[in-house]
Parts: C-alpha cells; structure tokens; sequence
C-alpha cells in the first residue's frame, strides 16, 4: 500500500473562494482560461463542525480481505515500531486485535458499497494520536495518549475517484469508543451546526469566532475526561458539496499559525510591508510545527538540518498565505529571504538553549 496523506485543512476564506469560484464558473474561453459568472448565486450549506485535537496526525491503512496486511502512516511517512512517530505505530501494532476487528466491521458496514465499486481496495482510518507529552500548552496533555479517529477514506486503484471519503454518520456508526486501548471517535466530544450563506459569509464570522473561543478556553476532550478549563487548539468544520468533502479549521488565537486581526476571516488581511508580512507569518506556533516535522521524520536539530527546518517554514507559508502574500503586492521571491532569516535565528536559538 502506498501513503495515502490526510490532506491539509484551509481557512475560512480559503472555502469562501473555492465556494463562490465553483458556483459562478460556467466553462472556459477559447485561450483556456475560466469565465466566471459573478452574478449567480453562491449556495448556502451546511457544516458540521467537531473539536480539533491537538496531537500528531496518524493513520491506519488496510487491505480488505487481508487485515493482516496494515500499514501505520505520520501525515508524511510509513511508519513503524522501530522507525515511530511519538509511538502510534508502537501504540496500534500493540492493540493488533482490536484493530483488525475494527477493519472487519468497516468491511462489513461497507459491504453493499465496495461490491458496486470492485475499484477500492482498501480503507484508511485517519486521528489524532494525542495526550501524554505529545503537545504542550493543551488540556489533554498529561492525559494517557490516545488515538480520535476522525476521518475515513476509501483506497482506490484510481488516485482521482471520487466520493471516496466515508460519511460522518457512517464514521459514527462503526468506529466505537474503545476505552481500553484509548481509542474514541472524535464526535463523542461534541459536535457543531451551521448553515452558511455563501452570498454573505461574514454574516456567519461571530458565530464561528464564539464557537472557536469557547473550545479554546475548555477544550471538550479535555473535559470529557475530567479536565475543567483546559486550553483547545478550535474546530474542523465540514460539508459535502457537489460529490466533495471540503474543510476548514478555525483555530484560537493560541494555536494560529498567523497573527490575524480577526480570528475568522473573510478575506485576505493586507499589510503593508515586508515587515509586517514576515512578522504576521512566521510566528512561533509556525516554528514549533517546523520542529514537529524535523522530529516527525527523525531529522536531527542541528546546525546541519537547519536547511531542512527552513525548507518547512517557507513551503508552509507558501501553502498557507499564498493568497496573503499576492494580495498584498509582493512577489514569493522577495517575501522568502527575510522569513528564512528570521526562521534560522528562532532555529539557533533553539539549538543552543535548553528549550528544545
């Protein structure tokens, strides 16, 4: 089986435009370029949204017919015992037969489904393995580590099909809580709904910073167990539209990757200098994912990686305020020099104190 990554999550006004985008597009001209008609309608849809768990992102790969056959995945590599990723290859090769029932019942519950499409193969759950030292500064930390299942995806020998995500009810109904090997679906900690009107999608912007406030000052997985006003990272929010699964996560003012104005916006936040730009992106939540991505694929951090570490924090801002960048009238090219600086003095520091 190959990696499969879970993908990354956009924000708010990253689905804002892929929603207005699709639903005002009506083909191409003669150049190939897209015609875009902004006088139709956005939908309005509805999302639901579960507690984004602070932890590292794992998987569980599977081949039908053959549960014997898994592979445990970090959001960028196969794992394994002896090559792990804060112990979750260790932590699910551990707890083999609970697993390997858990796969039978997703066969099972899929059985009608997966014989009108011969095409997929396999499944992959995907969590957030979470607790013990995993993460600091959250509620759940100090908690037994444990495995939120969140997401299900079916394996297709065709890369492109569609639809292949499991629903949330399905997600619901067949990954139980097992409270003796930690493992637990993500919507026994609560869920949210909302409809959005895509025509005026900052008339939803109070409800999603309230909600978004609320699980970072009591995170709802902390609380589940026992753990009063602990500190949450925010919210995934989900829909399906048109055959697709889109996302996105509103994180609290403690775990956002940028210094935003507004927790929740719209649009783009321009600035007006180079300055302001790297100070905005290159924040330490940032630098702190850079090192959980040295760590995550075993890179040591040392004056030698430091290129490894650099490389991180510019091809995330890139992913990430590609829009902030544009819009603000500078060129990739230029924003990258004083980031990479700024990243590589915070990386020495690191090194050479007694934080890392």
């Amino acid at each position: 089986m190959s990696h499969s990554k879970y993908p990354s999550i956009g924000q708010y006004r990253n689905i804002i435009k892929e929603i207005k985008d699709s639903s005002s597009y009506v083909g191409q001209d003669e150049e190939g370029n897209p015609i875009f008609d902004i006088t139709k309608k956005a939908p309005t849809l509805t999302f639901t949204g579960t507690t984004k768990v602070h932890g590292t992102n794992g998987g569980v790969s599977f081949r039908f017919n053959n549960f014997g056959e898994y592979e445990c995945q970090s959001r960028t590599n196969i794992i394994t015992p002896l090559k792990d990723n804060a112990g979750f290859a260790t932590y699910v090769y551990s707890h083999k037969e609970e697993f390997v029932n858990l796969f039978g019942e997703i066969e099972d519950q899929l059985s009608d489904i997966l014989k009108r499409n011969p095409q997929f193969y396999g499944a992959v759950i995907y969590g957030e393995f979470c607790g013990g030292s995993i993460q600091k500064g959250v509620g759940i930390n100090g908690l037994p580590k444990m495995f939120v299942v969140f997401s299900i995806k079916l394996l297709s020998d065709d890369p492109e099909e569609p639809n292949s995500w499991v629903s949330d009810s399905f997600l619901k109904e067949v990954v139980v809580d097992n409270p003796a090997i930690n493992l637990y679906n993500v919507f026994t900690f609560g869920e949210w709904k909302i409809d959005i009107d895509f025509n005026q999608p900052e008339k939803m912007q109070n409800k999603l910073i309230n909600y978004t406030i609320a699980v970072e000052e009591e995170c709802p997985v902390a609380k589940y167990f026992g753990v009063d006003k602990g500190t949450g990272e925010g919210i995934v929010w989900t829909c399906n539209y048109n055959g697709n699964v889109i996302k996105f996560k509103c994180k609290g003012e403690k775990h956002s990757s940028s210094k935003v104005k507004i927790l929740v916006p719209v649009d783009i936040e321009k600035v007006n200098s180079i300055n302001e730009l790297v100070c905005n992106v290159v924040t330490e939540n940032r630098l702190l994912q850079g090192l959980d991505y040295l760590r995550e694929n075993h890179i040591e951090l040392s004056i030698e990686n430091t290129g490894s570490f650099i490389k991180w924090i510019n091809g995330d801002i890139v992913k990430e305020e590609i829009d902030l960048i544009i819009g603000s009238g500078f060129e990739i090219k230029e924003v990258m020099s004083p980031v990479s600086k700024k990243a590589k003095i915070w990386f020495f520091d690191k090194i050479f104190s007694d934080g890392v």
